[in-house]
């Protein structure tokens, strides 16, 4: 009986350590206990929530992009990366689905794909056409939202 216990607890305790250990390695389920941080989402825009984000953040990035460009994934993986990177700035990334937001990229007058709009304090002030990496973005950012 002894042998078992001690087997049971070793085996528990095991596992507690490995739980604990896949938890600080980001393979468990942090999001669960409290006080986590959970990974910040770039906001999909719509014709219904555009206004709302766009007068909740001084600085706004958006991807306007097409689901059958084959650079789209890269620039929505950038913009995952930068809105975890600058997640207490007060910037906001957010991506606008061409394809079914059709009135939105009429309005900002996209004609290629993708297109990232710099928008501060409501109002466009930049864009790129085309492919652009993570650090061409970061300087487009500082020269168009810092004064």
């Amino acid at each position: 009986m002894k042998k078992i216990s001690i087997l049971a607890l070793l085996v528990v305790g095991f596992m507690s350590f490995v739980g604990a250990s896949n938890l600080l390695a980001g393979h468990g389920h942090a999001d669960k206990k409290p006080g986590s941080v959970k990974p910040l989402t770039v906001k999909e825009l719509t014709r219904s929530n555009i206004n709302e984000v766009l007068k909740n953040r001084k600085f706004v990035v958006i991807n306007v992009y097409k689901e059958w460009s084959p650079s789209s994934s890269h620039e929505n993986h950038i913009f995952q990366q930068l809105a975890e990177e600058y997640r207490k700035k007060p910037y906001r990334f957010a991506k606008l689905n061409g394809s079914k937001e059709k009135e939105l990229v009429e309005y900002y007058h996209i004609t290629s794909f993708p297109t990232i709009l710099f928008i501060k304090n409501q109002k466009e002030v930049a864009r790129h056409v085309g492919h652009i990496s993570k650090e061409e973005l970061e300087q487009k950012m500082v020269l168009h939202f810092i004064p």
